[in-house]
């Protein structure tokens, strides 16, 4: 969107992946000419986002059985339960949820991270400094980002730069203990110490 033409030459075309971490490492390896940036959201946020999203807060049920139609995938990788998560209630529904944003940034990261053609964007850093943000990502990609294109990315006021959860009728205090909870070993407290980005376990805990 903001590439100017003459930076582009042979680069190739570039793709928005959503819940691609399955075959993304086959691809990623067939291609060499690919070049992958991986966008993640605190877990907390993402958890707003996704309960404020579409249907999954008219049918929660219904969204828990989705997640554990997958459920395997989950006791492979993490060893959890199925038994735990036989009957429906909300703090499950939210703790599959968080499982799963574990698991979609976990996989990619862990399978990628070893070649240089790989880089991972917190989208808070995105959301504070577009620009510089763009910075970034245009020089990992070897591609120029030219003045008007700052421009461009400065005066794009869209909900994609602004990192503000969504209202939610989901407890603080019960999102606190299952971040706590699914994150406690997880490798992504690198990224978000305590499961947080900067300024949320303030917020979560009603400060």
């Amino acid at each position: 969107l903001y590439a100017s033409p003459e930076s582009l030459g042979e680069a190739l075309p570039v793709f928005r992946l959503s819940d691609a971490h399955a075959g993304l490492a086959a691809v990623f390896e067939a291609e060499q000419k690919m070049s992958v940036v991986h966008v993640i959201r605190s877990p907390r946020a993402s958890l707003y986002s996704w309960w404020s999203s579409h249907h999954i807060a008219k049918n929660p049920e219904g969204v828990y059985d989705l997640h554990r139609a997958h459920l395997h995938r989950l006791t492979d990788e993490y060893g959890l339960a199925p038994e735990d998560f036989e009957d429906y209630a909300l703090e499950k529904l939210v703790e599959l949820e968080l499982w799963w944003w574990r698991y979609a940034n976990e996989v990619p990261i862990r399978s990628l991270s070893h070649s240089s053609r790989f880089m991972v964007m917190p989208i808070e850093a995105m959301s504070e400094d577009p620009v510089a943000a763009a910075r970034i990502v245009y020089r990992f990609a070897e591609l120029l980002l030219r003045r008007e294109q700052e421009d461009g990315i400065r005066a794009d006021t869209s909900h994609f730069f602004i990192n503000t959860p969504r209202s939610t009728d989901l407890a603080p205090e019960m999102v606190t203990e299952c971040v706590s909870k699914v994150m406690a070993d997880s490798p992504l407290k690198e990224i978000y110490p305590g499961g947080y980005a900067p300024g949320e376990g303030a917020e979560a805990a009603g400060a």
